[in-house]
């Protein structure tokens, strides 16, 4: 039995839902939409009265970052920082004296909440990695990007370059000691969605976990948080499928307490004058791309595995995968799909993953 658990994933067998071996402890799981899509957690718990806290207080945790790292809600504080800046901006070109004294400067930092601190500090570290493959700042091009998507027209050169001058990770400004931030130019807007739901599946993690409840794993769109594996077993059966195929070949793996994602065009695009665009932008050209592209990641957190799969996927598979084999604890698989055939790329240390005693998924 194959069990689809979001897209680029699958879940084999029972090892998600039902536990076979003798044990006092009961499998649950529950879902609710959040960020757009559905968050599905599947935990293993001793008792009713301990699973119902736990769930309701890790889907309120989920709310609760949504809220925070939307770039859809007016009132989220992603938002409320890309404003700030602007109106402070605003006010200085109209004239010092339109500026209180508590605002004093557009240069002037501002101080964040401790969740949008970590997506940020995060976001500009797989940036700097990345040569700006992955970017946080990418708002003004999704903003163009979704008027495209309505009316079934790229945006306009002239726009694209405007919204081009206040794109890139080099033009906000974080100071870790006082964990504050600084706009380089006005225009610059937030959008965490490459990594926001990787950083809420992390996060319910954490929250299961002070109920003492680790055997778990939490699928947020197709974004998995792993934790210890279910009772009696070595780890959670995961079936990835980078070409978006359910009969992709590639094997199963057997995960436990780390992160996993998979981004490509399998799932979200739109053909514009016969042309087919991901919905995943290229921070240079502000553009989806074009190339037929699915990357799944293995990572420690899924987090780090949500920004990652979304970098790579920019990259390309040549520089995607250095970039990944130098860093510790990540895997990665890439496969392109040219002229109706798939080629694939992955790094060596995927086949220590594979689980070889568990058939493929039918």
């Amino acid at each position: 039995m194959a069990i689809m658990c979001g897209i680029g994933t699958v879940c084999i067998g029972d090892a998600c839902l039902a536990d076979g071996e003798n044990s006092a402890l009961r499998s649950y799981q529950q879902s609710q939409r959040h960020m757009g899509t559905e968050a599905r957690i599947t935990f293993y718990a001793p008792d009713d009265a301990v699973a119902n806290a736990a769930i309701q207080q890790a889907f309120a945790r989920i709310a609760e970052l949504d809220a925070c790292l939307s770039d859809y809600d007016a009132k989220s504080e992603l938002v409320g920082v890309s404003r700030h800046f602007a109106r402070l901006r605003a006010l200085a070109d109209s004239g010092p004296d339109e500026l209180s004294p508590d605002e004093s400067h557009p240069a002037r930092p501002l101080q964040l909440s401790e969740e949008l601190w970590t997506v940020l500090a995060a976001s500009q570290r797989i940036s700097h990695m990345s040569h700006g493959a992955f970017d946080i700042t990418i708002g003004p091009f999704s903003q163009l990007w979704r008027g495209a998507l309505k009316s079934g027209k790229l945006p306009t050169e002239e726009r694209l370059a405007q919204a081009r001058e206040a794109v890139g990770w080099e033009k906000i400004s974080l100071d870790a000691t006082r964990r504050t931030v600084v706009w380089m130019h006005p225009g610059v807007r937030l959008d965490a969605g490459g990594i926001a739901k990787g950083f809420a599946a992390d996060e319910a993690m954490s929250v299961l976990a002070k109920f003492g409840l680790t055997r778990a794993m939490i699928n947020f769109g197709g974004d998995l948080a792993i934790g210890n594996p279910p009772p009696g077993r070595a780890g959670w059966l995961i079936k990835l499928a980078p070409s978006g195929e359910l009969d992709d070949p590639t094997p199963p793996l057997r995960l436990a307490n780390c992160g996993v994602a998979t981004s490509g065009d399998a799932w979200q695009f739109v053909e514009i004058g016969g042309r087919r665009y991901s919905h995943i932008l290229d921070p240079i050209t502000g553009l989806g791309l074009t190339v037929r592209r699915g990357v799944s990641i293995v990572a420690p957190t899924a987090m780090q595995a949500d920004a990652l799969a979304s970098a790579v996927c920019v990259m390309g598979p040549t520089t995607g995968l250095q970039m990944v084999q130098a860093l510790s604890d990540v895997e990665c698989i890439v496969v392109e799909k040219t002229r109706g055939e798939n080629r694939r790329f992955r790094t060596p240390g995927l086949e220590r993953r594979q689980a070889h005693d568990e058939p493929p998924a039918r």
